[in-house]
């Protein structure tokens, strides 16, 4: 599978991390919290014409959704993997 090889081939030369797959779950849900309340701040700072403000929470929602994302696409990889070749 092409996504896999490249997944490998990342990992060998430490361009992605190894994370740990149990746990991932209730780490993703910690994760769309943050960026929840980070979102929350930005529209609060807008509302009282912080636009620098509101550009730096809004931007660290996007980054914890991203990173949110990473753990989901590791767990799945996890779930393919576990079931061997296809």
């Amino acid at each position: 599978m092409k996504g896999e090889r490249t997944v490998e081939f990342l990992l060998e030369r430490g361009r992605l991390e190894p994370i740990e797959v149990r746990g991932l779950k209730a780490q993703a849900e910690a994760l769309l919290q943050r960026a929840t309340l980070r979102e929350a701040t930005a529209g609060k700072a807008l509302e009282v014409s912080d636009i620098d403000g509101a550009y730096v929470a809004a931007y660290d929602a996007y980054r914890i959704g991203a990173e949110r994302r990473r753990f989901w696409l590791a767990k799945a990889y996890a779930r393919q993997r576990a079931k061997g070749p296809t």
